[in-house]
């Protein structure tokens, strides 16, 4: 179950949070997903967006794991924000994103005890 399936179902979106990543397939599609930790003691805010106005989809606590696009980013100063999730029929935004940390540190870090793994 992804964030968003899980965000229009009411599901406890946890557990998509928290699964382990799929097995890569045979087809690739280019997107690499891996699983980061929140790192940062004020947690991490999931946004609709790839700024701060942006209406907050999630928020995870320090500790919390998620699958994350490795390659694709936004830079948009003072932060740069990773694309967790694609809604490419969200024309102002194309999806959920997370900061990636600013002047004062990281937010998220891979967690290297997962593969990253193909979307497929």
């Amino acid at each position: 179950m992804n964030l968003r399936r899980a965000l229009l179902t009411g599901a406890a979106a946890t557990l998509a949070m928290t699964s382990l990543p799929a097995v890569a397939s045979a087809t690739t599609t280019g997107d690499v997903l891996c699983t980061y930790v929140v790192v940062s003691d004020g947690g991490l805010n999931f946004r609709d967006t790839y700024a701060t106005s942006g209406r907050l989809v999630r928020h995870l606590n320090k500790g919390e794991r998620f699958d994350a696009y490795r390659d694709r980013w936004v830079d948009r100063a003072p932060y740069r924000w990773r694309l967790i999730e694609k809604h490419p029929e969200w024309p102002w935004s194309y999806g959920v994103y997370a900061a990636t940390g600013d002047e004062s540190g990281a937010y998220m870090a891979r967690d290297p005890r997962y593969s990253c793994y193909d979307e497929g």
